[in-house]
């Protein structure tokens, strides 16, 4: 249904937004609680961008 795909969509931008296979990666392979809130920053920030409507092409750089 639109809802299930809508949702895998999003999950899927995610994703490749920060260069990993899956978000829990992402954030798991943080060594210290610095780096875990920096992550968890730049999450932040794709998903404020992307509710925005900035292109994801846009975006690529801020979980690099």
């Amino acid at each position: 249904d639109n809802l299930t795909q809508a949702k895998t969509e999003i999950i899927t931008l995610l994703e490749q937004k920060v260069g990993e296979n899956n978000l829990k990666e992402y954030i798991s392979e943080a060594n210290t609680l610095a780096e875990l809130k920096e992550r968890e920053k730049n999450i932040l920030a794709v998903i404020k961008k992307l509710i925005e409507g900035i292109p994801p092409s846009q975006i690529n750089h801020i979980l690099k």
